[in-house]
């Protein structure tokens, strides 16, 4: 009786991928959760006018406005432009790294891991191909706001946005959303290299694989 082959879905750890993604996925979530109570300590804990008051902020959010464009582009359609700007630059430039680090960390590419993405979307392997302009484009999206410049837009960013200035609780969790997504699709991006080359070598496992016969 011949050994059964293993299962390239359970890991050396003894996990299977999908228990692993799931553990991985309630990891992330903590995290996002965590990063939402800091911004909105910080978005409560500012004065009205903290440029103002501290000089330095404004000397920072400067520098972090020319890195970013799209703090002052959530900043003119505030209704309180100085508190979210001191925000939303503490996120993209103190957090923002931190966030990135740790998911570049944590989140390996495997080739079990992309087994069960073959499996989960039925995909070809240079599928995966797509990865690296889509993630580029949800960067820069988010960094730069480019939708707020117009005026006449009314699309979900703009909303978005509107709202943040309204609301110090929407400042806090929708920008904090929009710097953990930035970092996850970056993170993405800079992956998504080894994920196609990882991709091509498990092509074979991919279910819409079909060899032609000889």
């Amino acid at each position: 009786m011949q050994p059964s082959k293993p299962d390239p879905l359970v890991l050396k750890s003894g996990l299977t991928q999908p228990e692993l993604f799931r553990r991985n996925s309630k990891l992330v979530w903590n995290g996002f959760v965590a990063f939402i109570c800091q911004s909105e300590l910080l978005a409560y804990g500012l004065p009205d006018n903290p440029l103002d008051a501290w000089p330095w902020a404004r000397s920072f959010t400067d520098f972090a406005a020319k890195l970013i464009p799209g703090i002052d582009q959530l900043a003119r359609v505030s209704e309180m432009p100085q508190v979210t700007r001191v925000v939303m630059s503490m996120l993209w430039i103190v957090w923002g790294p931190i966030v990135l680090i740790l998911i570049l960390i944590f989140g390996r590419v495997t080739k079990e891991s992309v087994v069960m993405a073959m499996r989960a979307v039925r995909a070809s392997w240079w599928s995966f191909l797509l990865a690296p302009p889509l993630m580029a484009t949800i960067v820069w999206v988010l960094l730069a706001m480019p939708d707020l410049a117009n005026e006449s837009s009314r699309s979900a960013l703009k909303w978005m946005a509107e709202s943040m200035g309204r609301s110090r609780f929407w400042l806090g969790i929708c920008g904090s959303a929009i710097v953990f997504t930035a970092a996850l699709a970056l993170a993405a991006c800079l992956k998504s290299f080894n994920l196609v080359r990882v991709a091509y070598i498990m092509r074979a496992s991919s279910p819409v694989h079909r060899r032609e016969p000889k």
